[in-house]
């Protein structure tokens, strides 16, 4: 879960869990010298992630998948690039900066992750309009666009899609045949744009990614029953409680 490998990143996003599983640093301590939302390359395995199921305006990735809300879920994703929000454009409204983004992945087969905190989340549903997160896979669709030479000359393209283009598969058929400076569409299936919410509503900030969706799968069968005889159920972790200390300790 999580691991890394040299020209492939394998990625989860665990449905119906609570916090970010990442061990912070050296002096770093959390909502007081350390702020981020979402983690960063200084703290360790933030390529496994919770969803911040609560604090979202839209259904849970899991539960797109088909899997009941209350499931314990892990969702693997694989890619090679994750892109930081660098702050927020003073100047360009979030659709300008998503494009820019977005033009600087390979668009690999279609497949785009976008990593959301909540409070981005919210600002994009009840300010932006966009009511389900198919709606902004659309308006990704429609809106960022990228010239043929631009994606052709990109090494994962002319590796793997090279080839089905060679073969006759469309679009990429008929986007070989256009000109350099033509302008194509390549993220031309929308529902291959995945939003995920994460974070702590410290900053309105996001990532976006290239990575594409693999499966999903339920891992309730895997969790520790409690001892017979013993209380069913045990309290929600607490942030400062050790996990071998007594409940309300």
């Amino acid at each position: 879960m999580g691991a890394l490998g040299p020209y492939n990143l394998a990625n989860a996003v665990i449905g119906r869990a609570w916090t970010l599983m990442s061990i912070v640093w050296g002096y770093a301590r959390r909502r007081r010298t350390f702020w981020t939302s979402q983690g960063n390359n200084y703290t360790y395995n933030n390529l496994c992630m919770a969803e911040n199921e609560e604090r979202s305006v839209w259904e849970p990735f899991h539960v797109q998948k088909g899997h009941k809300p209350e499931e314990s879920v892990v969702s693997l994703f694989r890619g090679w690039n994750l892109l930081n929000s660098m702050g927020a454009a003073a100047r360009r409204t979030w659709g300008e900066e998503i494009k820019l983004q977005m033009q600087a992945l390979p668009a690999l087969y279609s497949g785009a992750t976008l990593i959301l905190d909540p409070m981005l989340a919210r600002h994009l549903k009840e300010n932006e309009g966009f009511q389900a997160k198919l709606d902004i896979g659309r308006w990704i669709s429609e809106n960022v666009k990228m010239p043929a030479k631009q994606f052709w000359d990109n090494d994962m393209i002319d590796m793997l899609v090279a080839p089905l283009a060679m073969s006759g598969v469309q679009p990429y058929a008929a986007w070989k045949e256009l000109p350099g400076d033509a302008l194509i569409s390549p993220y031309h299936r929308p529902e291959k744009i995945n939003i995920v919410v994460v974070g702590g509503e410290t900053s309105p900030l996001w990532k976006v990614s290239d990575f594409d969706y693999t499966l999903s799968a339920s891992v309730d069968k895997w969790r520790a029953k409690p001892p017979a005889g013993s209380r069913e159920g045990s309290p929600e972790p607490r942030e400062g409680r050790g996990a071998y200390e007594a409940p309300g300790s």
